[in-house]
């Protein structure tokens, strides 16, 4: 079943590219950043998307659309593998396999999926994250937080942004670590969790000076409005325009961009208020619920984010990947199906999400 969810995903993302790359919507920018994989890229964070491009020149024959081919694959993949894992935890292969199509069919995974860039790997270890925090709160061993350290370090490998997911993390991590209860373990637990992100960012600023740039011109670049992109760019945001430098306007517009569009965290709200697990339990499902809205309210209040959709993204992500940790009734699981239907027809017309001229443009070509 996870072959068939997968690949059905794949064709739907498939299609949805082909009619994109024939309308000319998505080739300018997948040629521009084809065209300028340099160091700037590097200094900027940017690391996925540089090493992508630059293993794709060395292929011959591939070209801009090559990194299409990569994100479609990518998410029809994770689609899968979370089919795999619902069907392993007692869901009916049929409830797993619509609730996961619906989901592939929402407009924000189809964005994604299509892009050409490295947002959908953003995604992936947002989820992976959060089965970290899981891990260590139902276990706490050295592997689950040997886990959760390599976690944050592949974010902030993949994700300029990622001190903005990893800072509210050090607030749940307490939450889930029980064990916590002497400052040797307190020390121990932000060590294993820290360092290795802490190497990852002294590898990437070292890399810089490779390159001919100081550590300082470095942090320049990331610290700059959105990393230092072009100022056209920055001066398209329609969501810079409206809530850049505002930390709680943009956490309550995203947080009801959640609720709405990624309407299957409402299932969290249900269970922390009824379930004596999640009650006892509670920080893989706070995390799932509340680090991407949190996060993108941090990103937009330092002018690091310029579209919320990568926060809807993530929070589908993120309660996926608590939906694979928690035990779900067959009510709850219908009802998650429901809700990601919910999701996925208020998705196309959510009027925030769409404010962005150049994504409003991608709506308009995929509904016609």
């Amino acid at each position: 079943m996870a072959l068939v969810v997968g690949g059905a995903s794949f064709l739907l993302f498939a299609a949805a590219a082909h009619k994109l790359l024939l309308a000319g919507a998505i080739e300018p920018a997948l040629r521009e950043s084809w065209n300028h994989a340099n160091s700037q890229m590097l200094l900027s964070g940017q690391w996925p998307m540089f090493v992508m491009i630059n293993l794709l020149h060395l292929i011959p024959g591939c070209g801009p659309s090559s990194m299409v081919v990569i994100t479609i694959t990518a998410t029809a993949l994770a689609q899968g593998l979370l089919a795999r894992d619902l069907i392993q935890r007692g869901w009916s292969p049929g409830l797993a396999a619509s609730g996961i199509l619906v989901t592939s069919a929402n407009p924000v995974i189809v964005i994604i999926a299509t892009s050409g860039a490295p947002m959908i790997f953003y995604t992936i270890v947002v989820g992976l994250l959060i089965l970290a925090i899981d891990r260590v709160e139902a276990i706490a061993d050295t592997r689950a937080l040997i886990l959760l350290g390599v976690g944050v370090a592949a974010m902030f490998v993949l994700w300029p942004n990622a001190i903005y997911w990893v800072a509210p993390t050090l607030i749940v991590l307490p939450l889930a670590f029980r064990e916590m209860n002497s400052i040797s373990a307190a020390v121990a637990l932000f060590t294993i969790a820290l360092l290795p992100g802490f190497i990852v960012v002294s590898s990437m600023i070292l890399s810089g000076a490779m390159f001919g740039r100081p550590p300082a011109e470095a942090i320049a670049v990331w610290n700059a409005i959105l990393h230092g992109a072009a100022p056209q760019e920055v001066l398209h945001s329609a969501w810079l325009a409206s809530f850049g430098g505002q930390f709680t306007a943009a956490f309550v517009a995203l947080a009801l961009m959640c609720a709405t569009i990624a309407p299957r965290s409402w299932l969290i709200i249900w269970r922390l208020g009824l379930n004596r697990r999640e009650q006892t339990q509670p920080a893989t499902a706070l995390a799932a619920l509340l680090l991407p809205p949190i996060s993108g309210a941090l990103a937009t209040y330092f002018w690091h984010l310029d579209a919320p959709i990568v926060v809807v993204a993530c929070s589908l992500a993120a309660v996926a990947s608590w939906t694979a940790t928690a035990s779900l009734r067959h009510g709850e699981r219908a009802a998650w199906v429901l809700l990601s239907l919910a999701g996925t027809s208020f998705g196309w017309a959510a009027p925030l999400l769409w404010q962005d001229s150049g994504l409003a443009h991608l709506r308009h070509i995929l509904l016609t």
